[in-house]
């Protein structure tokens, strides 16, 4: 595959385009446990940015507790998400539910 892809236009399309639609997965399922934070990102991450300094902290400690590892920002005040199998989006979103921000 690493020798093919950089010439296989189709994967690549196909790669971008599924990039894309489990970012926007991703980008969802944040909004729905996250409705008042800012929620930015890429293809590749979802950042989310807590208005309340405190909440960052403890829902990075409360996800990797639960085996759900996510980047807590320098600035404590946002989470960075890396974008999930498929499969893996039901975990996060049950995590997320059982949290207590």
């Amino acid at each position: 595959i690493a020798q093919a892809a950089p010439n296989d236009k189709d994967w690549q399309t196909m790669q971008l385009t599924r990039l894309a639609s489990h970012s926007q997965a991703l980008k969802a399922t944040l909004f729905h446990h996250f409705k008042q934070c800012d929620i930015t990102g890429s293809t590749l991450f979802q950042t989310v940015t807590f208005q309340n300094t405190n909440d960052a902290p403890q829902i990075y400690q409360q996800l990797c507790q639960r085996g759900i590892y996510v980047r807590l920002t320098d600035d404590q005040q946002s989470l960075r998400f890396g974008i999930p199998l498929a499969q893996c989006l039901s975990r996060l979103d049950i995590a997320l539910a059982e949290i207590d921000p």
